[in-house]
Formats: C-alpha cells, structure tokens, sequence
C-alpha cells in the first residue's frame, strides 16, 4: 500500500484500507492519522466517519465517537453496522433506552442480524425484563446457531427466572461450541452447585480458574 501512496498520495481507498489495517492491529494512533485524512479528501464518506468512530471508542473517547457515529449515519441512515456501533457506544456510557433504539434501528435493516439481537438481550436483562431478554438471545441463537455467547447469556436469563435444567443446557451448549469459555464453565458451576452435584461443579470452576485465572 506504501507503494501505492508514494504515487498517489491522495488514493482514498488506499489510505482508508490502511487505516483500518491499523485499527484492527490495535495501532490507534495511525489509524485516527490515516482516516483524518481521507475525511479531509472526502468529507462526506459515511465508511471514514464510522471508521474514526470505532477509533475513538476503541481509545476511550465515547461521547466523541458517538457524534462520529451520528455524522456517519447523516450520510447513510441504511448502514445496519453503524446503527449497532452506535448502540454499543451507547450501551457502555449506560444510556440503555438510546442503546435499544440503535440495536432495533439494526435490526429492521438486517433481520438477521444476531450480533444486535443478542445485545438488545443485554439491555433489556439489565432494565430487569428478563421475558424480553430471552426472545432477544432465542432470536440470536435463531439467526447464529453457533452464538456461544447468547446461549450463556439464555441461560442466565433462564436461571434468573428459575429454570435451572434449561439454563444447563444452554450453558452445556455454549461450552460445546466454545470449550474455552470461562463464564460458561463458572455458571454451569453454579447450577451444579444448586443441583447439589459438588464434585462436578468443582471441575467447572477449576476449568474457569485455569482458563481465566483472574
């Protein structure tokens, strides 16, 4: 791509694909000074404002990369991406009822998109409904069927509302498809523990502790 630059120093695609090489290898930094630069080429690039977004957030900046968000989805409201970022962004500064509008803005764009229905699960599991969360995560695991993470996140919201058997199952399977996932081996722990099953809960949670000993 350097090579490419040193001919065309203005080549937008170029710089943006550099840009987001950078990001994805956590160089930050290079990736603000790359994407900065095709927005001065091309102010009005949805892709490059989106792209500073997921910068910004990735170095902390929320509020920062929420109005980048926003600038992105002025210049292409039909980017189902963009709508998720921007319900992420807004689900970690805790403004969950703007989160949920994102997550469903994404969603009636791409029916199935799992990764939003799994997260708007989240949401209404931390407004306490849990009803509401767990058609989230059974619509996720409908559209992704090998979504370890929203079959743990079932089974908890299913535990929370007393149906141990289900939430071990859904914990099982999530291990099935993820044999590394420490909070699915702690939360089966937990259930093995009610169920009065000491000896195999106790391997779960040696599983967790050596997968995550923190």
């Amino acid at each position: 791509y350097q090579d490419i630059l040193a001919i065309e120093p203005d080549n937008i695609d170029v710089l943006y694909l550099i840009g987001v090489l950078n990001y994805e290898r956590d160089n930050f930094d290079n990736a603000l000074m790359y994407t900065l630069k095709v927005i001065k080429l091309n102010p009005n690039s949805p892709d490059a404002y989106c792209s500073l977004a997921n910068i910004l957030k990735a170095k902390g900046e929320l509020d920062a990369a929420i109005e980048y968000y926003k600038k992105s989805l002025t210049l292409d409201n039909d980017n189902s991406t963009t709508h998720y970022n921007l319900g992420v962004a807004y689900q970690d500064i805790g403004k969950l009822d703007s989160a949920i509008i994102c997550y469903e803005k994404a969603i009636n764009i791409k029916r199935d998109f799992a990764e939003a229905y799994n997260n708007l699960g989240n949401v209404h599991r931390d407004k306490d409904r849990l009803s509401e969360a767990i058609l989230c995560y059974r619509k996720a695991i409908e559209f992704k069927s090998g979504f370890a993470e929203a079959f743990n996140n079932l089974g908890a919201a299913l535990k929370n509302q007393g149906h141990v058997e289900e939430a071990r199952i859904c914990y099982e399977k999530a291990l099935q498809l993820n044999p590394d996932y420490a909070a699915a081996y702690n939360n089966l722990g937990n259930i093995l523990r009610e169920l009065n099953q000491y000896n195999d809960a106790l391997i779960c949670y040696q599983k967790a502790l050596h997968i995550d000993p923190d």
